[in-house]
Protein backbone atom coordinates (compact mmCIF):
# COMPACT_ATOMS: atom_id res chain seq x y z
CA UNK A 1 0.00 0.00 0.00
CA UNK A 2 1.01 3.35 -0.62
CA UNK A 3 2.06 6.06 1.72
CA UNK A 4 -0.89 8.05 -0.13
CA UNK A 5 -3.43 5.46 0.91
CA UNK A 6 -6.42 6.00 3.51
CA UNK A 7 -6.87 3.31 6.03
CA UNK A 8 -10.00 1.16 5.18
CA UNK A 9 -12.88 1.92 6.84
CA UNK A 10 -13.24 -1.33 8.38
CA UNK A 11 -9.85 -0.95 10.28
CA UNK A 12 -11.24 2.89 11.90
CA UNK A 13 -14.31 1.05 13.12
CA UNK A 14 -12.71 -1.19 15.24
CA UNK A 15 -10.31 1.12 16.42
CA UNK A 16 -12.87 3.48 17.65
CA UNK A 17 -14.67 1.00 19.28
CA UNK A 18 -11.81 -0.27 21.10
CA UNK A 19 -11.28 3.61 22.37
CA UNK A 20 -14.90 4.11 23.85
CA UNK A 21 -14.67 0.46 25.60
CA UNK A 22 -11.38 1.29 27.07
CA UNK A 23 -13.31 4.89 27.78
CA UNK A 24 -16.45 3.07 29.41
CA UNK A 25 -14.53 0.57 31.33
CA UNK A 26 -12.86 4.13 33.06
CA UNK A 27 -16.08 5.78 33.76
CA UNK A 28 -17.16 2.33 35.49
CA UNK A 29 -14.25 1.99 37.81
CA UNK A 30 -14.75 5.75 38.62
CA UNK A 31 -18.03 5.22 39.54
CA UNK A 32 -17.62 1.90 41.60
CA UNK A 33 -14.85 3.51 43.19
CA UNK A 34 -17.54 6.52 44.27
CA UNK A 35 -20.46 4.03 45.09
CA UNK A 36 -17.42 2.19 47.50
CA UNK A 37 -16.26 5.82 48.98
CA UNK A 38 -19.94 6.67 49.58
CA UNK A 39 -21.13 3.38 51.37
CA UNK A 40 -17.93 3.18 53.29
CA UNK A 41 -18.80 6.65 54.54
CA UNK A 42 -22.51 5.77 55.14
CA UNK A 43 -21.68 2.88 57.26
CA UNK A 44 -19.49 5.11 59.18
CA UNK A 45 -21.70 7.95 59.76
CA UNK A 46 -24.37 5.07 60.78
CA UNK A 47 -22.58 2.65 62.72
CA UNK A 48 -21.28 6.09 65.03
CA UNK A 49 -25.07 7.45 64.94
CA UNK A 50 -26.49 4.05 66.26
CA UNK A 51 -22.99 2.74 68.63
CA UNK A 52 -24.29 0.71 71.66
CA UNK A 53 -22.68 2.47 74.59
CA UNK A 54 -20.40 0.10 76.55
CA UNK A 55 -20.93 -1.40 79.96
CA UNK A 56 -19.39 -1.31 83.12
CA UNK A 57 -18.69 -4.65 84.82
CA UNK A 58 -20.72 -4.81 88.12
CA UNK A 59 -18.90 -6.15 91.33
CA UNK A 60 -19.03 -9.82 91.76
CA UNK A 61 -17.04 -10.70 94.67
CA UNK A 62 -19.14 -13.08 97.55
CA UNK A 63 -22.22 -13.50 95.24
CA UNK A 64 -23.40 -16.69 94.27
CA UNK A 65 -22.41 -18.16 90.69
CA UNK A 66 -26.02 -18.37 89.68
CA UNK A 67 -27.03 -15.08 91.72
CA UNK A 68 -23.95 -13.37 89.54
CA UNK A 69 -25.01 -15.34 86.07
CA UNK A 70 -28.09 -13.40 86.76
CA UNK A 71 -26.63 -10.15 87.55
CA UNK A 72 -24.51 -10.64 84.06
CA UNK A 73 -27.30 -11.58 81.74
CA UNK A 74 -29.93 -8.81 82.94
CA UNK A 75 -26.78 -6.40 81.73
CA UNK A 76 -26.91 -7.87 78.63
CA UNK A 77 -23.16 -9.74 79.39
CA UNK A 78 -22.39 -13.37 79.15
CA UNK A 79 -21.58 -15.14 82.29
CA UNK A 80 -18.92 -18.02 82.01
CA UNK A 81 -17.24 -20.14 85.06
CA UNK A 82 -13.95 -20.05 84.28
CA UNK A 83 -12.66 -22.45 87.64
CA UNK A 84 -12.57 -23.39 90.65
CA UNK A 85 -10.13 -23.21 93.76
CA UNK A 86 -10.56 -23.57 97.86
CA UNK A 87 -10.92 -21.06 100.39
CA UNK A 88 -10.97 -21.12 103.66
CA UNK A 89 -13.46 -18.38 103.97
CA UNK A 90 -15.21 -18.38 101.49
CA UNK A 91 -17.92 -21.44 101.05
CA UNK A 92 -18.73 -23.63 97.62
CA UNK A 93 -19.77 -21.57 94.70
CA UNK A 94 -18.96 -18.06 95.73
CA UNK A 95 -17.61 -15.75 93.21
CA UNK A 96 -13.92 -15.36 94.00
CA UNK A 97 -12.46 -13.60 91.16
CA UNK A 98 -14.13 -11.85 87.78
CA UNK A 99 -12.72 -11.34 84.82
CA UNK A 100 -12.81 -8.13 83.33
CA UNK A 101 -12.32 -6.90 87.24
CA UNK A 102 -15.15 -5.10 88.54
CA UNK A 103 -15.63 -1.41 87.37
CA UNK A 104 -13.80 -2.54 83.46
CA UNK A 105 -15.79 -1.23 80.29
CA UNK A 106 -17.32 -4.02 77.91
CA UNK A 107 -19.45 -4.35 75.37
CA UNK A 108 -22.91 -5.72 75.10
CA UNK A 109 -22.35 -10.15 74.59
CA UNK A 110 -19.19 -10.04 75.92
CA UNK A 111 -18.27 -12.69 78.26
CA UNK A 112 -17.39 -12.27 81.95
CA UNK A 113 -15.11 -15.66 83.56
CA UNK A 114 -15.96 -16.25 87.07
CA UNK A 115 -13.79 -18.01 89.23
CA UNK A 116 -15.62 -19.94 92.05
CA UNK A 117 -14.96 -21.07 95.71
CA UNK A 118 -14.79 -24.68 96.15
CA UNK A 119 -15.13 -24.41 99.60
CA UNK A 120 -12.55 -25.46 102.47
CA UNK A 121 -10.34 -27.90 101.57
CA UNK A 122 -10.48 -30.68 104.22
CA UNK A 123 -7.26 -31.49 106.52
CA UNK A 124 -6.73 -34.89 108.10
CA UNK A 125 -6.96 -35.02 111.78
CA UNK A 126 -3.06 -36.21 113.11
CA UNK A 127 -2.68 -38.92 115.03
CA UNK A 128 -1.79 -36.83 118.85
CA UNK A 129 -2.59 -39.62 121.50
CA UNK A 130 1.19 -39.98 123.12
CA UNK A 131 2.89 -36.37 122.16
CA UNK A 132 3.92 -33.89 124.31
CA UNK A 133 1.66 -30.82 124.40
CA UNK A 134 4.40 -28.90 122.46
CA UNK A 135 5.06 -31.87 119.88
CA UNK A 136 0.82 -31.81 119.70
CA UNK A 137 0.82 -27.98 119.27
CA UNK A 138 3.22 -28.61 116.35
CA UNK A 139 1.58 -30.85 114.68
CA UNK A 140 -1.48 -29.21 114.80
CA UNK A 141 0.10 -26.08 113.42
CA UNK A 142 2.06 -27.76 110.28
CA UNK A 143 -1.59 -29.28 109.46
CA UNK A 144 -3.27 -26.35 109.72
CA UNK A 145 -5.24 -26.19 112.68
CA UNK A 146 -5.46 -25.13 115.65
CA UNK A 147 -5.55 -25.71 119.84
CA UNK A 148 -8.93 -25.43 121.30
CA UNK A 149 -8.18 -26.23 124.64
CA UNK A 150 -6.44 -28.53 126.67
CA UNK A 151 -7.52 -29.99 130.32
CA UNK A 152 -6.06 -32.74 132.30
CA UNK A 153 -7.00 -36.01 134.36
CA UNK A 154 -5.39 -38.75 135.90
CA UNK A 155 -4.05 -42.13 133.80
CA UNK A 156 -2.03 -44.78 134.77
CA UNK A 157 0.15 -45.56 131.59
CA UNK A 158 0.79 -42.19 129.79
CA UNK A 159 3.39 -39.93 130.97
CA UNK A 160 2.60 -36.38 133.05
CA UNK A 161 1.65 -34.29 130.41
CA UNK A 162 0.94 -36.33 127.02
CA UNK A 163 -2.19 -36.42 125.06
CA UNK A 164 -4.30 -38.85 126.67
CA UNK A 165 -7.23 -38.16 124.04
CA UNK A 166 -8.48 -35.64 121.63
CA UNK A 167 -11.58 -34.17 120.36
CA UNK A 168 -12.02 -34.37 116.72
CA UNK A 169 -10.21 -37.80 117.03
CA UNK A 170 -7.43 -39.29 114.23
CA UNK A 171 -8.41 -39.50 110.89
CA UNK A 172 -11.52 -37.13 110.51
CA UNK A 173 -11.07 -34.81 108.67
CA UNK A 174 -11.26 -31.04 109.38
CA UNK A 175 -11.66 -27.69 107.75
CA UNK A 176 -8.45 -24.82 107.60
CA UNK A 177 -8.04 -23.26 111.08
CA UNK A 178 -10.43 -25.66 113.01
CA UNK A 179 -9.15 -26.61 116.76
CA UNK A 180 -8.79 -29.69 118.25
CA UNK A 181 -9.26 -30.13 122.21
CA UNK A 182 -6.78 -32.36 124.30
CA UNK A 183 -6.71 -33.88 127.51
CA UNK A 184 -3.33 -34.54 129.20
CA UNK A 185 -2.00 -37.01 131.43
CA UNK A 186 -1.48 -35.32 135.20
CA UNK A 187 -0.20 -39.35 135.84
CA UNK A 188 -1.53 -42.08 137.99
CA UNK A 189 -4.11 -41.39 140.44
CA UNK A 190 -2.62 -40.87 143.52
CA UNK A 191 -3.48 -42.81 146.76
CA UNK A 192 -6.11 -40.71 148.73
CA UNK A 193 -5.98 -40.25 152.60
CA UNK A 194 -8.61 -39.03 155.40
CA UNK A 195 -6.76 -36.55 157.08
CA UNK A 196 -6.25 -36.89 160.66
CA UNK A 197 -6.65 -34.73 163.23
CA UNK A 198 -2.99 -32.91 164.31
CA UNK A 199 -4.52 -30.06 167.14
CA UNK A 200 -2.69 -30.26 170.63
CA UNK A 201 0.17 -32.14 168.39
CA UNK A 202 3.80 -30.82 169.36
CA UNK A 203 5.19 -29.21 166.17
CA UNK A 204 7.80 -30.98 165.94
CA UNK A 205 5.96 -34.37 165.40
CA UNK A 206 3.55 -33.62 163.64
CA UNK A 207 5.40 -32.37 161.07
CA UNK A 208 7.77 -35.85 161.38
CA UNK A 209 4.36 -37.76 161.13
CA UNK A 210 3.27 -36.23 157.97
CA UNK A 211 6.52 -36.23 156.11
CA UNK A 212 7.09 -39.89 157.41
CA UNK A 213 3.48 -40.50 155.88
CA UNK A 214 5.09 -38.98 152.51
CA UNK A 215 3.35 -35.87 152.61
CA UNK A 216 5.72 -33.15 150.06
CA UNK A 217 3.90 -29.83 151.06
CA UNK A 218 4.32 -29.12 154.74
CA UNK A 219 4.33 -26.04 155.91
CA UNK A 220 4.00 -24.57 159.10
CA UNK A 221 2.55 -21.22 160.14
CA UNK A 222 3.63 -19.48 163.37
CA UNK A 223 4.85 -15.85 164.57
CA UNK A 224 8.05 -17.63 166.62
CA UNK A 225 6.25 -20.61 168.20
CA UNK A 226 7.82 -23.04 165.83
CA UNK A 227 11.18 -23.03 167.37
CA UNK A 228 9.76 -23.63 171.09
CA UNK A 229 9.24 -26.67 173.01
CA UNK A 230 6.05 -25.84 173.92
CA UNK A 231 4.59 -24.95 170.61
CA UNK A 232 1.72 -27.34 169.21
CA UNK A 233 -0.32 -27.77 166.30
CA UNK A 234 -3.61 -25.25 167.12
CA UNK A 235 -5.55 -26.07 163.69
CA UNK A 236 -4.84 -27.31 160.99
CA UNK A 237 -5.49 -26.88 156.65
CA UNK A 238 -7.08 -29.29 155.45
CA UNK A 239 -9.85 -29.66 158.33
CA UNK A 240 -9.37 -33.44 160.32
CA UNK A 241 -11.64 -35.85 157.89
CA UNK A 242 -11.17 -34.55 154.58
CA UNK A 243 -9.92 -37.04 151.53
CA UNK A 244 -6.61 -35.89 150.69
CA UNK A 245 -3.65 -36.97 148.31
CA UNK A 246 -0.05 -37.03 149.52
CA UNK A 247 0.71 -34.22 146.74
CA UNK A 248 -1.57 -31.43 148.71
CA UNK A 249 -0.62 -28.71 150.73
CA UNK A 250 -0.58 -28.93 154.14
CA UNK A 251 -0.67 -26.07 156.68
CA UNK A 252 -0.30 -26.02 160.33
CA UNK A 253 -1.15 -22.72 162.77
CA UNK A 254 1.03 -23.51 165.69
CA UNK A 255 0.94 -21.48 168.57
CA UNK A 256 0.82 -22.07 172.24
CA UNK A 257 -0.94 -24.45 174.36
CA UNK A 258 -1.32 -25.86 178.45
CA UNK A 259 -0.78 -29.44 177.36
CA UNK A 260 -0.09 -31.76 174.16
CA UNK A 261 -2.98 -33.63 173.46
CA UNK A 262 -2.06 -38.00 173.13
CA UNK A 263 -1.25 -38.45 169.19
CA UNK A 264 -4.24 -39.57 167.41
CA UNK A 265 -4.07 -42.60 165.55
CA UNK A 266 -2.82 -43.23 161.68
CA UNK A 267 -4.25 -41.58 158.71
CA UNK A 268 -6.26 -43.69 156.87
CA UNK A 269 -5.67 -44.55 153.26
CA UNK A 270 -8.65 -45.06 150.70
CA UNK A 271 -8.29 -46.03 147.13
Amino acid sequence: MSGDEKPAPKTRGKAARRVWLIRGALVALICTSLLACFALGSWVVLSRSVRVPDLTVPDLANLDRLEASRVLRDLGLEPQIGGQRPDPVKPEGRVLEQIPAAGAKTRPGRPVRLIVSSGPSEILIPELVGSSLRRAQVALRKAGLALASSSAAPHGSIGVGRVIAQHPPPGQHGFPGEGVSLLLSSGPRGTAYVMPSLVGWPVGRATNALEGAGFVRVRVASSGAAHSSAAAVVSQTPRPGHRVTLNVPVVLDVGFVGSAAAPPGRARSER
